[in-house]
Parts: structure tokens; C-alpha cells; sequence
């Protein structure tokens, strides 16, 4: 059971990690496009990108909380670096969820040279915390 929860706690890691990488690659590029092009591509990719991360991260709590419950000595194992890895997870969340806030003004017609740039800085923050959270974790389970 340990060995399937964690497959699926780095499907889930391969996710969103992937998915915070993509999204910040995808609006570095975009800034070199004709307004436009960047604004319709970003328009597009951006929901699929935050909901894929979006559900790597709920499959990486699922399965987190599932596995320190079955090995509750897990948390005190990790040190302090688990503790920490925590706090990148709570920021990691934080975030997504700021994207998602976002993402929803935009589609109700809220000011997109207002919301867009939120929305580059939210992704890239996304990123750092997430790889953040995997640093700290191979740090704690090593």
C-alpha cells in the first residue's frame, strides 16, 4: 500500500511541479509575442496549466496526509526539513489558489493589464515554492 501511495504521491508531484515549470516557461516565451498572439495563447493554456497543477497538488495532499497517517512517526523522521517543506506546501497552496482567484476575474471580464502580470509573478512564485517543497522533502527523507 506504501509503495502505490507513494506512485501516486510523485504522479502527483510530476503534476504540478511540471505544471508550475510549464506555466512559467509558456509566459516567459509569450512576452516576445505581439500582444495578442501572448494574450490568446496564454488565454487558452493557462486555465489547463493551473488545473492540471490544481490536481497534482490535491493527489500530493491526499496522499501526504494518508501516508503520515498510516507512519505517523513520518513527520518527526523528516526534522525540520519536513517542517519546512510544510510551509512550502501551505505556500504552494496559497498560490494556486491566488492563480485560480485570478484566472476567474479574467473570465468575468475583470482588467487584464491589471490581472495578467498577477498572474506571470503568481506563476513563477509557484515554481520556487514548489521546487522549494521537493527540495526540503528529498532533505528530510533522504
Amino acid at each position: 500500500m506504501h509503495d502505490l501511495l507513494m506512485m501516486l504521491h510523485f504522479l502527483g508531484l510530476a503534476a504540478g511541479l511540471g505544471a508550475s515549470i510549464s506555466g512559467t516557461v509558456f509566459t516567459l516565451a509569450a512576452g516576445r509575442w505581439p500582444a495578442q498572439d501572448a494574450s490568446a495563447f496564454i488565454g487558452r493554456a493557462g486555465p489547463l496549466l493551473s488545473n492540471t497543477g490544481a490536481a497534482g497538488l490535491t493527489v500530493l495532499i491526499v496522499t501526504g496526509v494518508v501516508m503520515l497517517i498510516m507512519a505517523p512517526g513520518m513527520a518527526a523522521a523528516g526534522g525540520v526539513w519536513f517542517h519546512i517543506k510544510m510551509v512550502f506546501v501551505l505556500a504552494a497552496i496559497l498560490t494556486i489558489g491566488f492563480i485560480h482567484m485570478q484566472q476567474a476575474r479574467l473570465r468575468r471580464g475583470g482588467d487584464a493589464a491589471i490581472i495578467r502580470p498577477r498572474l506571470r509573478s503568481a506563476v513563477r512564485v509557484s515554481m520556487l515554492v514548489s521546487t522549494a517543497a521537493v527540495v526540503c522533502a528529498v532533505l528530510a527523507f533522504h
